[in-house]
């Protein structure tokens, strides 16, 4: 990567606000910081070159999970930007044009020093071009989330918590760091929302937040939504933004729905395949 290079990945990491963060956790860790593991994007820097190797690989690691972000956030929100082949909201739909373009952008900064490791370069440009067509909602979802499956399977992206959140602690911290703007219960009514362009997302519509996973609200939180009022939360612990990214989903639920999931449970008891925070971590409210 060139200094040209670098530059102007500098500009638009810190164009997009307080993103220059590490949301997610490598299974694979250095072993210091001059010493990368080989799953890393970089190898053993030289004696004379350990400051600008370092550098690199926070802006290759940034670069990355801006990337699965972006993808992430594209594969959940098509649905509100597009239904049959026509646009139903032009400021989704612009959204989704600017998220893949940016995806596309950033994912020719990461090539340009480390390759295509996770080959999705042809992914992502396919996903662009499905959105400019307005393609099905499944198509876009399937190849965004083919896309993250490459990302994880690449560099070994771990997409859940280290430990079991806490419901109460969640609802406790959304109430100090999230109410303001989406409400108490959710529904985007905070004594702030009034004032915000676009109005903070209403997590008891089952519509608009439809397919909200507890790993896309802390991708939320950690980079925040370019264009909008949602913020990033650097000041939050890994702990803290799983926490609330457990107990925002519980929000599209009533206390009817509630309690005849609890019947359900009692009766059938948790299946198999989501009783692990691995995938419960990937499970959409939907």
């Amino acid at each position: 990567m060139t200094p040209q290079i670098l530059m102007v990945t500098f500009k638009k990491l810190f164009i997009i606000e307080n993103k220059f963060q590490f949301p997610f956790c490598f299974q694979k860790h250095c072993r210091n910081k001059m010493h990368v593991c080989s799953n890393s994007l970089l190898t053993r820097p030289h004696r004379h070159d350990s400051t600008r190797s370092l550098v690199l690989l926070t802006i290759l690691t940034t670069i990355l999970l801006l990337i699965f972000s972006l993808v992430d956030y594209i594969g959940g929100d098509y649905k509100n930007a597009v239904r049959d082949g026509s646009t139903t909201s032009e400021e989704e739909y612009a959204e989704m044009l600017d998220f893949s373009s940016e995806a596309l952008n950033l994912f020719r900064d990461l090539k340009s020093s480390d390759g295509d490791k996770a080959g999705i370069e042809s992914n992502l440009v396919e996903l662009r071009r499905k959105i400019e067509n307005k393609s099905s909602v499944d198509e876009v979802e399937s190849i965004s989330k083919e896309i993250k499956d490459r990302l994880i399977s690449a560099y070994g992206i771990i997409t859940y918590p280290k430990s079991h959140p806490s419901f109460q602690v969640g609802k406790d911290l959304y109430e100090r760091n999230c109410a303001q703007c989406h409400g108490v219960l959710g529904a985007g009514n905070g004594p702030l929302a009034s004032n915000l362009t676009p109005p903070p997302t209403n997590f008891t519509d089952g519509g608009s937040a439809g397919g909200l996973s507890p790993f896309k609200v802390y991708n939320t939180m950690s980079f925040g939504i370019e264009g909008t009022a949602m913020p990033s939360f650097p000041k939050l612990s890994e702990d803290e933004k799983w926490n609330i990214a457990f107990y925002v989903p519980s929000l599209s639920f009533d206390q009817n729905a509630s309690e005849e999931g609890k019947k359900i449970l009692r009766a059938t008891g948790v299946p198999g395949d989501i009783n692990n925070l691995k995938d419960l971590a990937t499970l959409s409210n939907q």
